[in-house]
């Protein structure tokens, strides 16, 4: 298409604004006389941020996910509010059959119910004792001195023989007595918080469970909780595998490992920058923002190897490093510059959005991309100069 558009040639001066020409011209003026201080100063902003990340912290937490006054935030907030919790903890006991007739394996499991409740951010469990001690009440004309475990396994089979046509009662135990489901509610306090009470949870039920009796803890807690391991997970090998094959691809495409390691100084400073300050003002790494790390990396080293390339050719025609970076910011800085604002921008559209980890993810992008330019502009000229007696 531009081959058949007339031929009109005219400077690069005439074809860009006169500002951005005067912007070039000051950061090749820096690059030359400040490349200490820029190094100085990166160095510090580095670690400045980079204090942040011990702060970051993975967390699910689907309420916070919507803004306040939102109508799934606020049905959410209803549950929590006036049913004592909108998620679940379930909680499925196996032993031998029969194992759930037996007084002393009742007790013990109500003795683990008693001290889990303690914590107020659950709802007592909704369990076959309840359904039991209820029974036995009724068959005793409501006598609350027999709201109670039955003493023994004949009484407790007549109530159960009395709960048997109940359709409620064979969801929490089935499978000949063997199977007991203890289901509680718990508010959406997110995976953090959900985490600290299922295992808080399971130190009860490992230290007062009778012998013979497993339990397997489910629910949307656990899957919240798993999904904050899978993050973390993901974040740490998609992260370490995007750094290793930029790595190899800049080292190819410059034809040199020492090129390639040391272009990539710019790249990893930005990452360190835009998490650092997730940590700082705490904004936790989801579903979406821990993509932030690998597409940034991928979207970051373009302009880097733009510049690398250019001044590594310049450089084996036997020009000086400072004339080849010169020359680079002349040919390459000002599309470098565009083409980052206009990818900043275009990550910046999702701010609107009202999904929150949506705004997150384009605003830190963008912030991403940002610092990525500054980086290329600034810290990539400077680390060149010195690195420059073993490039």
């Amino acid at each position: 298409m531009l081959l058949a558009l007339p031929d009109q040639e005219q400077s690069q001066s005439h074809r860009v604004h006169p500002a951005l020409f005067k912007t070039t011209d000051k950061l090749i003026h820096w690059n030359q006389n400040h490349s200490n201080l820029i190094l100085l100063f990166f160095l510090l902003l580095t670690l400045g941020f980079g204090l942040g990340l011990k702060d970051l912290h993975v967390e699910t937490k689907p309420i916070s996910y919507y803004k306040k006054g939102s109508a799934i935030r606020n049905a959410f907030e209803y549950f929590d509010a006036n049913f004592r919790g909108s998620t679940t903890i379930d909680i499925l006991l196996n032993g031998p059959a029969g194992a759930f007739k037996d007084p002393q394996n009742l007790k013990a499991v109500e003795k683990i119910l008693n001290e889990y409740q303690k914590d107020d951010r659950v709802s007592p469990p909704l369990t076959a004792i309840d359904y039991l001690k209820r029974a036995n009440q009724a068959l005793h004309d409501g006598d609350l001195a027999f709201f109670k475990i039955p003493e023994s396994q004949e009484e407790i089979a007549q109530v159960y023989l009395f709960l048997e046509g109940e359709e409620a009662f064979s969801d929490v135990l089935r499978d000949e007595y063997s199977e007991l489901r203890l289901t509680s509610r718990i508010q959406a306090l997110g995976s953090r918080v959900g985490s600290q009470i299922m295992m808080r949870l399971e130190k009860i039920l490992n230290q007062n469970l009778p012998k013979g009796i497993s339990f397997t803890v489910t629910g949307t807690n656990v899957v919240w909780a798993n999904m904050e391991n899978y993050i973390a997970d993901s974040l740490t090998r998609s992260f370490v595998g995007t750094i290793i094959l930029v790595t190899i691809m800049m080292m190819l495409v410059l034809k040199s490992w020492k090129w390639g390691l040391i272009s990539m100084i710019p790249n990893l400073v930005p990452i360190v920058m835009v998490f650092g300050l997730m940590g700082w003002v705490g904004i936790p790494l989801n579903m979406i923002t821990l993509m932030i790390a690998s597409i940034a990396i991928g979207i970051a080293v373009d302009d880097t190897i733009h510049l690398t390339i250019h001044i590594r050719k310049k450089t084996t025609e036997g020009m000086g490093l400072d004339d080849a970076i010169v020359s680079a910011f002349h040919h390459i800085g000002l599309a470098v510059i565009s083409t980052s604002v206009i990818l900043a921008l275009g990550f910046l559209t999702m701010v609107i959005s009202s999904f929150i980890p949506t705004q997150q993810f384009g605003f830190y992008t963008a912030l991403t991309v940002v610092f990525a330019l500054l980086c290329d502009l600034l810290l990539l000229p400077a680390v060149l100069k010195l690195f420059q007696r073993v490039l």
